[in-house]
């Protein structure tokens, strides 16, 4: 995209908290974007640290770059809040803190916003990199959606019921009127926990068709040290536990509850279940372990996950000494944890 003279604004923000060790690598791939009609705007949340530094280096020689500095630490979603406060274009991307951007991916998204008039929202596909931009990993698509584009609420929802979460966020770029006028908070009830960008999804998508972009056009970071490899091995209060809520309250606005009673979103919580079962099991906390084991009704789910729960309801009662139960962590999560068995810490 060659001529920028008529091409829509696009407002890429950046929530940012902390960010000193990543978000320098964040800002130099968005200001190589071979898209150039774009604003960049920090969202700083109080940080402690060299973040408002870092960037304000940056302001003094990119003019598009500009940081929104508060004196009040918020949870996340107030802070993506305020990134819809501060948007303007025509397109809005919240784009994230410690990921790093590859060159063409403005580019394309707009690309297809220009192809698909009816479309709300667009996602792309990631590789995984660890602390070091090492590539560990790939956020791929499920089977299920490869086959188009361009998906309905009636189309999709029924997916996500069957595989999760398919939707990157850090990739997303929506049309900015709908953020303003349509979500503006971005978490609507408090058991939506840290899932509320799911809610944003489900939202547009109840309303706006969203779109696919197969491409992997971001680095997604994922390190041993990050928020989101210690969420990984939660087993209370997680990631999953907001999603169910937010998919339930979903069924009830949309008129959809029967789909709760459906083989594949019972299969879908079962899967969750046993995951929080192994995830309690090798944090020590055994007794938690046996008391989930025996919540899971798998009557209703595949020989394979009915398998699954005969293996785990043995496991359970066996404990393991701290070093073995590390050794399943670490090859669960080998691509993540690649040479850095010793800095595992369960506790």
């Amino acid at each position: 995209m060659k001529n920028m003279m008529n091409s829509p604004k696009v407002c890429i923000c950046i929530p940012a908290y902390n960010a000193e060790a990543t978000i320098g690598e964040t800002l130099n791939s968005l200001l190589n974007q071979t898209y150039k009609n774009i604003n960049i705007y920090v969202i700083d949340n109080n940080s402690k640290d060299r973040t408002v530094g870092i960037v304000e280096k940056f302001i003094e020689k990119y003019e598009i770059i500009k940081l929104f500095k508060y004196d009040k630490t918020v949870p996340a979603d107030e802070n993506f809040d305020r990134c819809i406060t501060q948007a303007d274009g025509e397109y809005t991307c919240i784009f994230h803190s410690d990921d790093v951007y590859l060159p063409n991916i403005v580019e394309k998204e707009i690309e297809f916003f220009t192809a698909h008039s009816d479309v709300g929202a667009v996602f792309t596909y990631a590789n995984v990199i660890n602390e070091n931009g090492k590539k560990i990993s790939e956020l791929k698509p499920v089977k299920d959606i490869e086959g188009k584009n361009v998906y309905n609420f009636q189309e999709l929802f029924p997916l996500y019921l069957k595989y999760g979460n398919f939707f990157v966020t850090p990739s997303a770029m929506v049309r900015t009127e709908i953020y303003k006028k349509e979500i503006v908070k971005h978490k609507r009830q408090e058991n939506f926990g840290v899932a509320f960008d799911v809610d944003v999804w489900l939202r547009i998508l109840s309303k706006h068709k969203v779109g696919f972009i197969y491409d992997k056009l971001m680095n997604y970071r994922l390190s041993i040290y990050s928020m989101s490899f210690r969420k990984l091995l939660l087993y209370k209060n997680t990631i999953e536990d907001g999603m169910f809520n937010v998919l339930e309250y979903t069924m009830q606005e949309q008129r959809t509850i029967n789909l709760l009673n459906s083989t594949d979103y019972i299969n879908l919580k079962n899967r969750n279940m046993l995951g929080k079962v192994f995830k309690a099991y090798v944090s020590g906390d055994y007794n938690y372990a046996k008391k989930l084991i025996k919540t899971i009704n798998t009557s209703k789910n595949t020989n394979v996950l009915k398998f699954i729960k005969f293996v785990f309801e043995i496991m359970v009662l066996i404990p393991l000494p701290l070093f073995f139960r590390k050794i399943l962590v670490y090859v669960k999560y080998r691509r993540i944890l690649k040479g850095q068995f010793l800095k595992m810490n369960l506790s």
